[in-house]
């Protein structure tokens, strides 16, 4: 840390905690201030609209690839979103990656509409729950990026860190790290949740959450392949 100007001795000196906060905090100055939201990287979001736009939105009216250098240069280059993105808060899906969606798997012509001149955070109510293709195609980024964010984390499900949580010294650094890993996997199953429901597939949202709330182990033993790795679920979209 160096001063913007020369310094008195024994004159009080203040410092202003960046913006932001959770895992920011705990990075930079080694404590946790507030909630904590998962995150994923740009890159990680340009992947996955990369691989959808392959499955779901090639050629056609609706080409996802259609000026993709050009969306993903503007994607990279915009402002407007961090470099890692806030998925939510632990309760559903926040604009922010809504709006990082749909500006790559947004068609040419309505990417220049949306984002050619003005370009701001969307609203998520404005893109999903409208049932058109643009929903299916953000809805299909958003389960992608849970999938591909959930297996960087390990094996271990939020509530198996709550337990090792028990373990550690109150207020210790290592209880705090856990705590931050626990609360972005929470943001991450809540994403999932408003997602499938969105979808109109109630029931499964449901066991989810009731997944959620037991722990996650019922079925544990029943994801697992003959060699004793975990296998992923698929989850049709539509």
């Amino acid at each position: 840390m160096e001063a913007e100007r020369d310094l008195e001795a024994k004159e009080e000196v203040t410092h202003r905690y960046m913006e932001g906060g959770g895992d920011e905090f705990l990075r930079s100055y080694g404590f946790l201030e507030g909630e904590v939201g998962g995150r994923v990287g740009k890159e990680v979001v340009v992947e996955v609209c990369g691989r959808v736009g392959e499955r779901f939105g090639g050629g056609g009216e609706w080409d996802v690839r259609g000026g993709w250098e050009r969306k993903v240069e503007f994607f990279r280059g915009w402002g407007g979103l961090e470099e890692e993105i806030v998925v939510g808060d632990g309760k559903g899906v926040s604009d922010e990656i809504v709006t990082a969606c749909c500006c790559l798997v947004l068609e040419e012509e309505a990417f220049e509409d949306v984002f050619g001149e003005e370009p701001a955070i969307l609203e998520k109510d404005a893109v999903l729950g409208g049932g058109d293709f643009l929903e299916s195609l953000v809805c299909a980024c958003l389960i992608d990026i849970y999938e591909t964010r959930i297996k960087q984390y390990g094996p271990t499900t939020w509530r198996e860190d709550e337990e090792a949580m028990k373990t550690c010294e109150a207020g210790s650094r290592k209880e705090t790290a856990i705590k931050v890993v626990m609360q972005e996997k929470k943001s991450f199953e809540a994403m999932k949740v408003s997602v499938l429901k969105i979808l109109g597939q109630e029931e499964k949202a449901e066991e989810e959450t009731a997944e959620e709330d037991n722990g996650g182990n019922e079925d544990k033993e029943e994801e697992r392949n003959e060699g004793g790795e975990a296998k992923s679920k698929k989850i049709k979209l539509w």
